[in-house]
């Protein structure tokens, strides 16, 4: 499934007091029925009686992105600048990677920096790829 939500419904809480006129309101949060993002969505309802006392509900809805990200790597080349060093950040070797939840998707890489003991060498990571 290609979404970055999820439709929720929920059964809207209710409140009961000593004397008539409970009011619940929706004070925080999404309403039932509506789409809530991928990540930890808090909502809360305020219950007020006729005397103006309030007591809140609160509960979370956590959404998930299941969806594996497309990783795409790429070979590049890195100069070492006169003191023997070079850094790059994990841009440098994205080769297109995608994901379903663009907001989701962090790209990471285990080694960043290189120095004259590097030239010439590619470098593998644990599980044997090139880098």
């Amino acid at each position: 499934m290609d979404a970055c939500d999820a439709v929720v419904t929920y059964s809207i809480p209710t409140a009961t007091d000593d004397c008539p006129g409970v009011t619940v309101a929706l004070t925080n949060g999404l309403a039932s029925g509506a789409a809530f993002p991928v990540g930890i969505n808090t909502v809360e309802y305020t219950a007020t009686d006729a005397g103006g006392n309030e007591v809140i509900c609160e509960f979370t809805v956590t959404v998930s992105d299941l969806q594996t990200p497309t990783a795409v790597c790429q070979d590049i080349t890195i100069d070492l600048d006169a003191s023997g060093n070079a850094t790059i950040v994990a841009a440098d070797v994205d080769g297109g990677s995608s994901d379903n939840c663009p907001a989701s998707l962090t790209l990471s890489i285990s080694n960043d920096d290189f120095d004259c003991s590097n030239v010439g060498r590619q470098q593998r990571d644990p599980n044997g790829y090139r880098r």
